[in-house]
């Protein structure tokens, strides 16, 4: 018994791994497919700064006091975590291409610099604000997440008896 229920909570914390990264699928797929890219410093800090942190305290919400009747999934591969996880593409890139076309239609937006000067390790480096919104609501999009799929009850206590979690999405 204590196998099975440890598995399937492993199991639960991998899929919420793997939405994660779609989520940065989603990120990169989308600046690409607008012809900018988030900077190697962008990813650094998502992975580093945002994602680890939320990913590994997460996990540190307690069990709920007492057992429930209701009995998690057995299985991953299932109607339901496959709808959630396309239906996630789905929204996330929607925002994002909509963030993006919502700020190149501002008066003041200006497109891509590129800069013709660099060293033959590094490609050409475009500095763009349509870069920074999507890396910004990208951040918003993983705290989201996080916070959304921090689920309590019946099986865990609720997300903010979990302090070093709360004070991550905080400072997120």
């Amino acid at each position: 018994f204590f196998f099975s229920s440890r598995r399937r909570h492993t199991s639960s914390s991998l899929v919420s791994w793997a939405r994660r990264c779609v989520q940065e699928t989603v990120s990169t797929q989308s600046t690409w497919g607008l012809e900018i890219n988030l900077t190697d410093t962008q990813y650094l800090v998502i992975d580093i700064v945002i994602i680890a942190p939320l990913a590994i305290t997460m996990s540190w919400t307690k069990a709920a006091s007492g057992l429930s009747r209701e009995q998690p999934i057995s299985t991953l591969i299932c109607a339901p975590v496959i709808v959630s996880v396309l239906g996630q593409i789905l929204i996330q890139g929607a925002f994002q291409i909509g963030t993006f076309y919502y700020i190149t239609q501002q008066t003041w937006y200006q497109g891509p610099v590129y800069y013709e000067d660099y060293d033959e390790d590094d490609s050409i480096q475009k500095m763009c604000q349509a870069n920074t919104t999507i890396y910004l609501v990208a951040i918003l999009q993983y705290v989201a997440t996080a916070v959304a799929f921090s689920i309590g009850k019946p099986f865990r206590k609720s997300m903010f008896t979990n302090l070093v979690f709360t004070f991550n999405i905080i400072l997120a």
